[in-house]
């Protein structure tokens, strides 16, 4: 595809295919400088959180002798941008040790957002001395309607005799104690504290939609049933080992946290951050994995839309590293479409994007035969100037050096 159209760009692209696959073996060896390099960018330009980080799985066929799936595991920070990614043989529902991602990042701890729940990787985190919040599963019964806060569509909190037609959110939380085992490094099991708060929360517009989900397929379940399962519709509960500062009891904390962002409190398996930490704040933290959504299933149809025909790992992860590179781009360009007003749908983006290019006239001019809203929009939002329909060889390079001097 890419390779056999390289004539289409503008700079030398001389080269075989050969060094094609010489090169993603050189993107494998710089891979963990790349991905600190570009996280330290987005922190000091884009004021990233960097403790807050969003896990999802994706998985790529490859077209070699006997074929074969390889798992990408993708963090991203709460604007949906990718942070780093670790690849795994196979099929995988595991999350990696966090060991690796902190110490790529200089992070202490992390806080890990997924609807990836399972004791596995909920062990892991605490092993590695993480936070989670996690989707533990939506409600498969009925739930009681006793001790919820009640919200109207605008946020506003309602007495607990609302009108139940007024009630477009509610929520409630409670705190357990537990133990669970877990594999230290030297394969020892042992029992580690596991304190959790679980939070329960219904949404008008998830019940609408599950209803709408199960419309027209009333009569091949079973009546009573049926009734049952629609009563915990929009129904869904988190689990987290997040807490923050109470307003008694944790002077001591307070001054262990003093310039840390967060502490791991060994004696209750929790992350403690270095703020008051609500029901909602933790719900909205979840929801963050709704507004990211896009960039998954983005991620998921690139990989999977054609198989790939390599077999060695380390051109394997220079492939996954230039897709993970590309994604991030061409968020950042959405972002900054965004910001100025201009907003485009990421489809949309790298269409224009992949139609936009030049013909060469007569060696010395180009004429440019693709251009639409998108590239305007994206040249003001860049700061990218010099696009015209008849472009020199000499507006050209000053162009292409204009930009990459842009950090």
């Amino acid at each position: 595809g890419d390779f056999e159209a390289r004539g289409r760009y503008f700079e030398r692209m001389d080269f075989g295919l050969n060094d094609v696959y010489s090169a993603l073996g050189c993107m494998c060896k710089e891979k963990a400088e790349i991905v600190k390099h570009l996280d330290r960018r987005i922190r000091q330009e884009m004021g990233r959180k960097p403790g807050l980080m969003y896990y999802n799985v994706t998985n790529c066929s490859f077209e070699i002798k006997n074929g074969g799936i390889c798992s990408m595991g993708l963090f991203m920070d709460d604007r949906g941008l990718p942070v780093s990614y670790r690849l795994y043989e196979g099929n995988t529902t595991l999350m990696p040790s966090m060991d690796e991602v902190r110490e790529d990042l200089g992070l202490e701890h992390i806080v890990i957002v997924s609807d990836m729940y399972a004791g596995d990787n909920i062990a892991r985190i605490i092993l590695d001395h993480n936070g989670y919040v996690i989707s533990a599963r939506k409600a498969s019964k009925a739930v009681d309607e006793e001790g919820y806060t009640l919200l109207d569509r605008h946020g506003n909190v309602l007495g607990k005799d609302a009108d139940r037609a007024d009630v477009c959110f509610m929520y409630k939380g409670w705190d357990t104690a537990e133990e669970i085992s877990v594999t230290g490094p030297q394969g020892v099991r042992k029992k580690v504290p596991a304190g959790k708060r679980r939070i329960i929360f219904w949404s008008r517009e998830y019940a609408d939609r599950a209803k709408l989900g199960c419309y027209g397929a009333r009569i091949e379940f079973d009546a009573r049933r049926l009734e049952e399962d629609e009563m915990a519709d929009g129904y869904y509960i988190i689990e987290t080992n997040v807490r923050g500062l109470r307003d008694s009891g944790d002077e001591v904390y307070a001054r262990r946290l003093a310039g840390r962002e967060n502490l791991w409190l060994e004696d209750e398996g929790m992350l403690l951050l270095n703020r008051s930490v609500s029901d909602m704040d933790i719900i909205d933290m979840y929801r963050g994995l709704w507004r990211i959504e896009e960039s998954f299933r983005i991620t998921k149809s690139e990989f999977d839309a054609r198989p790939i025909y390599l077999s060695r790992r380390d051109r394997i992860e220079g492939y996954f590293l230039i897709c993970f590179i590309s994604l991030l781009l061409v968020r950042l360009m959405q972002a900054e479409l965004e910001r100025t007003g201009k907003p485009h749908s990421y489809p949309g983006i790298v269409e224009s994007l992949r139609k936009c290019c030049v013909a060469d006239m007569d060696g010395t001019n180009y004429l440019l035969v693709y251009y639409d809203q998108v590239i305007a929009d994206l040249e003001d939002a860049l700061g990218i100037s010099g696009i015209q329909r008849v472009i020199s060889k000499g507006e050209m390079r000053s162009i292409c050096a204009s930009a990459k001097r842009k950090e």
